[in-house]
């Protein structure tokens, strides 16, 4: 009787995973020549299998059409008290569980015996496969503030697995747990956004940890208002901000027209236009990335006085046009002059 072993062996290695693998069983007998069909017989007695499970490796149960199967400590012994026909594969199931100290492989070896074997020295194989460690992560990704923050991601590993932690943006900071072995957390610092939002990853684990942080723009002009004369004119405000941060600009008066840079990237001019102004003094604002800009333009100089006047039963009227060719910040009292002085002339006109 010969006798023979093969086996293979599948492991997909997780955290508190159980893994199967099949050892295959295969017997032939010659006694005869090979032409001697009447010389092959099947075995006779009872057939074991040995596996001593390498380290990391814990056995479950063994399955396999008349196989009974047991274990003390990493010894595995199989039995199957039935003959095995010649030619004839007898496969047996064993479920393990793996941990993290099997990685990153495992040589596992079988041997099989039956009292009627007549070579002994081709019963026994061995098989290498790698034990990955599938570890994981919680959370995989996180949002912050402008202001940034701190945080932390638990690492998921079986015993054993070696994992590192790397940061792959330059305002993430890894500040502990760069590196470990099993359940571990990586802790770390966002620093905070002056500019646009913005995305960073951490490579934990093999596993890829994602950080969003909200805009920190800022803007400034570099002046809040400007004054015109009646006649108008053009004027321009500069927006300095950040590369990258997004403003816009819009006038809220109909006398101001935007004629360049009506929105922008990063720092930009806004250049407008002022209308000529025929009517009293007027006020309007432009909205420069989210700031208040104002325009303040001076009256033509035009004043129209109408006064009724009363006298002795009789009512005329006095009207007076006047230029005013100085400002028009001129003061009051001298208004009030001149119109004393147009009433005056026009009573005096009445009266004769």
């Amino acid at each position: 009787m010969k006798g023979r072993l093969s086996r293979a062996l599948w492991l997909l290695v997780a955290f508190d995973v159980v893994a199967l693998f099949t050892v295959f069983v295969l017997a032939f007998y010659g006694g005869q020549k090979a032409s001697n069909a009447a010389g092959i017989f099947s075995s006779s007695g009872a057939t074991t299998v040995t596996d001593i499970l390498p380290a990391g490796l814990s056995f479950i149960s063994g399955t396999g059409t008349g196989w009974s199967c047991s274990s003390s400590g990493q010894t595995v012994s199989c039995t199957n008290s039935g003959p095995i026909p010649p030619g004839a594969i007898s496969p047996i199931t064993l479920t393990v569980a793996v941990s993290g100290v099997a990685a990153p492989s495992v040589t596992n070896t079988a041997t099989v015996s039956n009292a009627g074997d007549i070579n002994a020295a081709n019963n026994s194989a061995s098989d290498s496969t790698a034990v990955h460690c599938d570890d994981s992560i919680a959370p995989s990704s996180r949002s912050f503030a402008e202001t940034g923050g701190a945080g932390s991601v638990l690492v998921m590993a079986a015993g054993g697995c070696q994992w590192t932690a790397t940061s792959n943006a330059s305002f993430i900071t890894i500040t502990s747990g760069g590196s470990g072995s099993g359940v571990g957390t990586v802790n770390y610092t966002v620093a905070a956004n002056s500019g646009p939002a913005r995305n960073g990853t951490i490579t934990i684990a093999g596993q890829t940890f994602t950080v969003s942080q909200d805009a920190g723009c800022t803007f400034s002009l570099d002046s809040a208002s400007q004054s015109f004369t009646s006649s108008g004119g053009n004027g321009s405000v500069s927006v300095t901000t950040p590369a990258g941060c997004v403003w816009t600009a819009t006038s809220n008066a109909g006398f101001i027209t935007i004629t360049s840079g009506n929105g922008g990237s990063g720092s930009g001019v806004v250049n407008y236009t002022v209308a000529a102004n025929n009517g009293p003094g007027r006020n309007g604002t432009m909205t420069i990335a989210g700031q208040t800009f104002t325009v303040t333009q001076a009256s033509n100089g035009q004043q129209n006085l109408n006064v009724a006047l009363a006298s002795n039963g009789a009512t005329a009227m006095a009207s007076s046009l006047y230029n005013a060719s100085y400002p028009a910040r001129q003061s009051c009292r001298d208004c009030r002059t001149r119109l004393r002085q147009a009433l005056s002339s026009q009573v005096n006109t009445i009266s004769h």
